[in-house]
């Protein structure tokens, strides 16, 4: 009995670490498209930069937002998902 009480204590509180990582609006926007999470990868933090020639890429595809992140740092957060590519790999999600 006291085995499986320390068993059953491990695994809540793996849990719980495991969950902590997982932004509850990026969860919410993953499971409107249908997908689940397998689990978090990682977090982290990057400056937008471009070049000239592919930001005049972006507005020739009417593609106009990304000048208002350029020179910003940006959080990206990593998902491994429980869906699969065509190969059999679980596929990656970057928000």
């Amino acid at each position: 009995m006291k085995k499986l009480m320390i068993i059953l204590s491990f695994t809540i509180i793996l849990v719980a670490c495991t969950n902590k990582s997982i932004d509850k609006e990026h969860l919410a926007y993953i499971e409107s498209l249908d997908w689940t999470i397998a689990s978090f990868n990682s977090t982290k933090q990057v400056k937008l930069d471009f070049a000239p020639e592919t930001i005049a890429k972006y507005k020739a595809s009417n593609i106009t937002f990304v000048e208002n992140y350029i020179g910003k740092e940006l959080k990206i957060t990593t998902y491994k998902l429980k869906e699969k590519d065509p190969e059999g790999d679980n596929l990656i999600l970057n928000i």
